[in-house]
């Protein structure tokens, strides 16, 4: 079996691992796959049965994949209208496509990491008909060759495309498409433009060219394993830092600037930003003409984020409730203590039943089955987890009792004030109406948002000015001052209508940042940029109401504003 077919297989477990010896893995294994994504991160594609056996002291969940997904859901099936200019006026858009600056993106890759792209649509052609697509890594394709350096999927060039497209069937010759519309929809938020007297659409980069990942979806065993449906789309971690490693090769290849667009997030993890997808991304942001935008997300309003804290001294307990409705399936909730925080819990389900204590003294998964109802529950305690260090709990909800749940908490150590968090899934992979009773919007971002090189965007009404309600808000669980601004994501036009969201926000924020990217980098004003030095750009120029404080939760620096980061970059 190749790697191929072991990074496909259902009896191959991914493992993400940073700083890893291959002579210890052929040490301890005989039958895996390694994928480098960097010098300190690689993918790990073990048989099923040694797992256990070459990571004996590991605690599994931190090395396994997370699950990440588009934001928002599918982008198809929306009720088209007129095309609203409003978004990206407010952005500062037509203000440096303008002369005298006339910054369209040119000379400037966008990556767009998502579902793919129908590569068919006008949108992404020039006016003579070719692609701008400078090519497409389908990971979900094997018929084709892979890319160079990895192992799986199908890579098609701009060459592949135009032939393509001179065809009658397109995908007889290039079998790519995008079953979602959401990958579609981000690469043309951020750079599509129609040269039809009929239909107009415009975006801030309509001269950028594009190279596209298109996700595989997450094998059935990692579905399984964090309870979300088998009909869900939903994309595993292992595959968007290989995406990731595939546009920085890209990058490094054909000396290009590029925007990477990333319109998928997750709810899993503690907002740290020290995930190893996290960490990789704060990596390349240093990387030179290289820059990685991100939405906050989503769940500002979804009630499915709990905080709380402990003062020097408190004896309490404190209860966290959480409703579940009838029907549910499963649900995988984390529970998380920042350091140096210990805490004991007991879970209590709706008919009065308790589990067993879970402290520091469990040392293995344990499954609890109730009396009343055919549920269970299985907890993992972690007393320190791999990246930060923090006490964990994670619980898995197999057919869980309706009602009102309780997790009990009682603060070990009250020498110190201690903080916890708990967090359900967002709503791409729990669609039951499963919430806290008592809950906060705050600390609500999706990974990977709280990465420190990364843009992070939340979102406000361009019409009114108000802030979108369903942003998801900052800071980080570590008060790390995300997110970066906001920008509009409320009726922001696709191809498929009007769209709200952060990702949007997200989409049009990566064609703002292909504008800055031309001006520093194609016109020579700074040709060692980087992405945290973009960024910077971007807080210095973002639009502040002098009736708020900055940085704050909700709008982080201010609001988008290109016109007013050229004038602080020319000194105006």
């Amino acid at each position: 079996m190749d790697c191929r077919e072991k990074i496909l297989s259902e009896n191959y477990v991914d493992i993400i691992e940073e700083s890893i010896l291959f002579e210890n893995l052929q040490k301890n294994l005989k039958d895996f796959c390694v994928q480098r994504i960097s010098d300190n991160i690689s993918n790990i594609y073990v048989n099923k049965n040694e797992v256990r056996d070459a990571f004996p002291n590991t605690e599994m969940y931190s090395v396994l994949p997370k699950c990440y997904a588009s934001l928002g859901g599918d982008a198809t099936g929306i009720t088209s209208e007129k095309f609203n200019l409003l978004p990206l006026s407010e952005s500062g858009v037509f203000d440096l496509q303008n002369p005298p600056l006339n910054l369209t993106g040119r000379g400037i890759i966008l990556a767009i990491i998502d579902s793919g792209i129908d590569y068919t649509d006008s949108l992404f052609r020039n006016a003579d008909g070719t692609t701008r697509i400078r090519a497409i890594w389908d990971q979900s394709n094997q018929d084709g060759f892979s890319p160079p350096g990895f192992f799986y999927g199908s890579f098609f060039t701009s060459s592949d495309l135009n032939t393509a497209l001179k065809a009658e069937k397109p995908l007889s010759y290039v079998n790519h498409f995008d079953k979602t519309g959401h990958g579609t929809m981000m690469a043309a938020i951020s750079g599509g433009r129609s040269f039809s007297d009929s239909f107009m659409y415009t975006s801030p980069a309509p001269d950028a060219e594009y190279i596209v990942v298109k996700l595989k979806e997450a094998k059935d065993q990692i579905k399984e394993l964090y309870k979300i449906p088998t009909e869900v789309s939903c994309y595993e971690e292992t595959d968007v830092l290989a995406a990731l490693s595939f546009v920085r090769s890209f990058l490094e290849t054909a000396g290009v600037p590029v925007v990477i667009c990333l319109g998928v997030g997750s709810s899993m993890g503690n907002r740290a930003g020290k995930s190893a997808l996290e960490n990789y991304i704060s990596e390349l942001a240093n990387s030179r003409n290289l820059a990685i935008v991100c939405g906050a997300g989503n769940q500002g309003n979804d009630r499915r984020h709990y905080e709380g804290v402990f003062q020097v001294g408190d004896v309490e307990r404190k209860t966290v409730e959480f409703s579940v409705p009838p029907g549910v399936n499963g649900f995988f909730m984390e529970f998380w203590a920042t350091e140096p925080a210990v805490f004991s819990l007991y879970l209590r389900s709706p008919s009065g039943e308790m589990t067993p204590l879970l402290d520091s003294k469990t040392q293995a998964p344990v499954t609890y089955s109730f009396l009343y109802g055919e549920g269970s529950v299985t907890a993992n305690y972690v007393l320190a987890e791999n990246y930060t260090g923090w006490q964990a709990v994670y619980f898995r909800f197999d057919r869980p009792q309706e009602g009102i749940w309780s997790l009990l908490v009682t603060n070990d150590d009250k020498d110190v004030i201690s903080k916890f968090h708990v967090w359900l899934p967002m709503e791409e992979f729990l669609k039951e109406n499963v919430f806290f009773i008592q809950s906060t919007p705050f600390v609500t971002m999706n990974a990977p948002a709280s990465a420190r090189g990364i843009i992070t965007v939340s979102g406000y009404d361009s019409d009114n000015g108000g802030f979108y309600l369903q942003s998801s808000r900052g800071y980080t669980s570590e008060d790390g001052k995300k997110p970066d601004f906001a920008a509009p994501a409320v009726d922001i036009s696709t191809p498929f209508g009007a769209r709200s969201g952060t990702e949007t926000a997200a989409a049009l924020t990566a064609g703002c940042v292909c504008q800055l990217m031309e001006w520093a980098v194609t016109n020579g004003n700074d040709r060692n940029v980087d992405g945290n030095k973009i960024r910077n750009y971007l807080l210095r120029g973002a639009a502040r109401d002098p009736g708020l404080q900055y940085p704050n939760r909700e709008w982080g620096y201010g609001t988008l504003d290109m016109e007013k980061t050229m004038e602080r970059l020319a000194g105006i």
